[in-house]
């Protein structure tokens, strides 16, 4: 009975130091009230953007701590008028905040235009996938 006592004591101290080498952690950050928006206030919500428009991602950062990692990764999923892949990655922009308002942007290139089709933003905690927010231009 001691050996097994003793067997189960060696198995959590060795779970412990591996977890500790591996920089392990369990973040409890969480993302509320996130919309996609004309405007970087959230207050003109939607899902349809024109082609000249900006994007906006607009939502709230809660129970984090103040070294949370927010990325915001942007693609195009299936567009018309130019040839890209599926889902292809049109931009991406992070930020570093503890519990926090926050949005991201992505602009069309000068003197340029969005094609019209279908979009998504995937937004990540901590590298880790969080939500994903579906929209299209028209």
């Amino acid at each position: 009975m001691k050996r097994k006592h003793v067997i189960v004591s060696l198995f959590v101290v060795a779970v412990m130091v591996f977890l500790t080498a591996c920089s392990f952690s369990v973040t409890t950050a969480k993302l509320k009230n996130v919309v996609l928006a004309k405007d970087k206030d959230g207050n003109t919500p939607t899902s349809v953007f024109s082609q000249s428009d900006t994007f906006y991602c607009v939502g709230d950062l809660v129970n984090a701590p103040d070294d949370t990692k927010l990325t915001a990764k942007w693609y195009a999923v299936k567009v018309v008028g130019i040839k890209v892949e599926p889902n292809h990655l049109i931009g991406e922009r992070s930020l570093t905040s503890g519990s926090s308002h926050f949005y991201f942007s992505l602009t069309h290139k000068p003197g340029s235009i969005w094609p019209k089709g279908q979009y998504k933003v995937e937004l990540y905690i901590d590298d880790k996938p969080a939500q994903t927010l579906k929209f299209e231009v028209k």
